[in-house]
């Protein structure tokens, strides 16, 4: 009887295990969809579909790790290509905003660690809210980045006051500022860039022409974001580089020793690193995202 079957896979003393009714045959099931043992009722219908679903997602979890060693890869790739330009940006920046000094170029591959956490950490923020806020965090960790090799070169060029490496999250906000238009404008924007003002313009589907355009789109607006970004970044180096320094009080120093112009001081420099950054964006960020 369809009793004495269930009675021989039950392995658990307190009751039925409800996996072990998958194992009963599914002509079994037809014929008995539901079956009662010891005055409890069990459905082995639902306890059947129930483990199928397990089994799917047991599945989907192998895909998953299988998809994380992919991405991994793509985020190594972007952070030691990104990692390899940056000290040079943030040490030409420093001599920028403070002329006369020495430079140090064979000391700037020694502060920027080529490591994938802060895009790792910033990868929930985007899969569980959107990428202009994972664009924020990522703004946070990289500003703390920069403030290491920031730091490192104030004090080897006596530049600032209370110079420490606690202060390398210092003008975080400024950061997230930074980095949402700097990053987050090209990634999110240029795809609907080339599509409503290149295609107009350049309407055709050829493969050179529609690579042609997509680049065009990515430098374009990572070139005016850069432009556009810049003071945020030169106030946040400034807090980190002159520690005594507030939010308000970084504005202020940077407008008396610079007037407006600290607000495009030196993003010559940035342009080159965000031109960098935005492309190994869509090389090596944009897939691991967007799971392609």
């Amino acid at each position: 009887s369809h009793t004495t079957l269930v009675e021989r896979r039950n392995t658990d003393k307190l009751g039925l295990n409800p996996k072990e009714l998958a194992y009963i045959p599914t002509a079994v099931v037809a014929t008995f969809p539901s079956v009662t043992f010891s005055g409890r009722r069990y459905d082995t219908q639902a306890s059947m579909m129930e483990n199928a679903q397990s089994l799917r997602y047991r599945v989907s979890l192998g895909l998953g790790r299988q998809f994380d060693t992919r991405r991994q890869t793509l985020f190594a790739g972007y952070s030691i290509g990104v990692s390899l330009f940056s000290p040079v940006m943030n040490l030409y920046q420093i001599r920028m905003m403070n002329s006369g000094l020495e430079v140090l170029i064979p000391e700037t591959l020694l502060v920027h660690p080529p490591t994938s956490d802060r895009v790792n950490l910033s990868t929930p923020v985007k899969d569980h809210m959107n990428p202009w806020l994972a664009f924020a965090a990522l703004g946070v960790l990289q500003g703390a980045v920069y403030g290491h090799a920031n730091i490192s070169f104030a004090r080897k060029l006596g530049v600032g006051e209370v110079v420490t490496m606690s202060g390398i999250f210092r003008g975080s906000i400024f950061a997230c500022l930074r980095d949402i238009i700097s990053q987050g404008g090209p990634f999110m924007l240029s795809h609907r860039f080339s599509e409503n003002v290149l295609d107009p313009v350049l309407p055709s589907a050829d493969p050179s022409t529609q690579t042609f355009k997509h680049w065009s789109s990515v430098t374009g607006i990572s070139i005016v974001a850069t432009y556009i970004s810049h003071g945020f970044h030169v106030c946040q180096t400034a807090m980190q580089t002159d520690q005594s320094l507030s939010y308000i009080g970084s504005i202020k120093q940077c407008y008396r020793r610079h007037g407006i112009i600290f607000l495009w001081k030196g993003a010559e420099a940035r342009v080159g690193l965000l031109l960098i950054t935005n492309i190994f964006n869509e090389i090596f960020l944009k897939p691991a995202w967007e799971n392609r």
